[in-house]
């Protein structure tokens, strides 16, 4: 009997439409104020203002809020200590934000110093939010916006506001407004390029969206859409291997259309909704009236903390962990094993423990670039590379679609001919 084939996919599948993924999703959402999304919420809440939590054009870091401040001392430290860096930028902002840094980590404690570095941050505050703005890139070898944006971590910005969502108005309107604002940024950060190949733009793109919500349950289950992976990653591995099964860490169609039942959506989907005073989660796909009901995008995001709220969550894990005690091969493609998402890597460890499972980890190099190798996998599942189960995992690079189609059978056909004798 043939082993059995399982896929996961993550966002480094879906290379289509321009979709972000990684760092540019995580810029997209986190360090874009989006004025004309805000604008279009405006509307769309103007209805739910008899719930005592009227719409808010609230966002995650507004200027001189001490959240921005500690993300960007924390990517300071890590920026300097990485390049040895001193004040050479072409940018006069920047020189002075390092200077005020040197200065404030000789005594962190001292209120003036901090005071000084506060006014700093507030003055490059403009260069990091919207960021396509910002001059970096213009001067790469000068100017260290990009390099400072790369040392980021967001580690509590969205789960200090999770519990906003159980009672807004116990919580605040202020930081309840910021959450739902993120959520629908990161919506649209996906909904834009997959329908119409690009970023929205103008209110009233937004407001076509979110005045019809049914149009999101269309494009779901178009054909237009579906084609846009016929020939790619799902269609591939849909076609030859039609006894699979695909779990997915994205919002998308992709694998639903292709996979129907036999696809596990670990983080949400773009056709749901969730609705935090009636405790449902709700699917647009059966044309319900939103009139008068307060709903935002039910998506698991980047937060390295993940809230369970509904039992589909519940049931979601457990037919990805039954599908996992099923398969003998997990083929992980497009899915970097971060530690946001640890909450499905110790799914991964657990599995690699058991007798005779594989994990193929494909993993795309470019030219001169530095590959993941076998122990930086196995690092990030927290196995020692003297753990013999790590034999049990192996990567396939590849540089292009074809080559990894034709490593990926060769291998997958030698590890099923291990398993019939």
């Amino acid at each position: 009997m043939d082993a059995k084939v399982m896929f996961l996919f993550g966002a480094g599948a879906e290379r289509v439409r321009e979709l972000p993924t990684g760092r540019e999703y995580t810029k997209k959402t986190m360090l874009q104020k989006n004025k004309n999304l805000y604008a279009a919420l405006n509307e769309f809440y103007s209805d739910t203002a008899k719930n005592g939590v009227s719409y808010e054009k609230r966002y995650l870091f507004y200027s001189g809020s001490h959240t921005f401040f500690e993300i960007l001392v924390r990517a300071l430290e890590q920026y300097t200590e990485k390049n040895k860096a001193t004040p050479n930028s072409k940018h006069k902002k920047m020189n002075s934000l390092l200077r005020a840094f040197e200065e404030y980590k000789k005594s962190p404690g001292e209120k003036n110093r901090k005071k000084k570095l506060k006014a700093e941050v507030n003055a490059v505050y403009k260069y990091f939010i919207d960021s396509g703005k910002i001059g970096a890139g213009k001067n790469s070898d000068t100017d260290p916006y990009d390099e400072i944006i790369k040392c980021f971590t967001y580690y509590g910005t969205v789960e200090k506001d999770f519990a906003s969502i159980i009672d807004p108005c116990a919580a605040g309107k202020r930081v309840f407004w910021r959450l739902i604002n993120y959520f629908w940024t990161a919506f649209f950060a996906i909904y834009g390029p997959l329908t119409t190949g690009k970023e929205f733009k103008d209110v009233k793109e937004y407001r076509e969206v979110l005045g019809n919500l049914s149009k999101v349950a269309e494009a779901w289950k178009s054909d237009e859409i579906k084609d846009l992976c016929k020939d790619k990653y799902y269609g591939h591995f849909r076609e030859n291997y039609p006894n699979s099964v695909a779990a997915t860490t994205n919002y998308t169609p992709f694998v639903e259309q292709y996979w129907g039942e036999n696809s596990i959506y670990l983080a949400g989907k773009l056709i749901q909704m969730e609705d935090p005073y009636n405790l449902e989660l709700l699917d647009l796909r059966e044309n319900q009236d939103f009139q008068d009901r307060l709903v935002f995008p039910f998506m698991m995001t980047q937060a390295p903390v993940k809230p369970i709220v509904f039992p589909e969550q519940i049931r979601e894990y457990s037919r990805f962990a039954s599908a996992l005690d099923e398969s003998d091969i997990l083929v992980i493609l497009g899915y970097s094993l971060n530690e946001s998402d640890n909450h499905i890597n110790v799914y991964l460890r657990d599995y690699l423990k058991k007798d005779n499972k594989k994990i193929i980890y494909c993993v795309h190099y470019e030219e001169g670039k530095k590959v993941k190798n076998e122990a930086w996998v196995l690092k990030q599942l927290r196995i020692a590379e003297a753990d013999p189960i790590g034999e049990r995992m192996e990567v396939i690079p590849f540089s292009d679609e074809k080559a990894l189609y034709a490593e990926l059978e060769h291998r997958i056909s030698e590890l099923q001919e291990e398993t019939r004798k």
